[in-house]
């Protein structure tokens, strides 16, 4: 998996300036974010009756004080959620390890 930010032309102008965390797969493997404070907005493509192409995004808003709470509160959770993370690269060395 990989982070970016979507600020360019092969994004679509609802996720511009989103930051974009993927597993380089069709739209659906795509969840784009924005932080405001407390807030975070996020996008996900979701398939339509015909499939991935006639899909639409998907706008949730939550606290990121709830996630913490809800997913960050004991020590087993935190381990996941940082074993998780640790797994993430910028979009960059991504593209390195997995073209060398």
């Amino acid at each position: 998996m990989y982070y970016d930010i979507a600020n360019n032309k092969n994004c679509s102008n609802q996720v511009q300036g989103f930051s974009v965390l993927t597993g380089n797969g069709d739209p659906t493997s795509y969840i784009y974010y924005k932080r405001d404070g407390d807030n975070v907005t996020y996008k996900e493509w979701v398939p339509g009756p015909q499939g991935v192409a006639d899909g639409h995004f998907s706008t949730k808003t939550d606290t990121v004080s709830r996630l913490i709470n809800d997913y960050y509160v004991n020590q087993g959770q935190k381990d996941e959620v940082n074993g998780y993370v640790a797994k993430i690269k910028p979009e960059k060395e991504w593209l390195y390890q997995h073209n060398n």
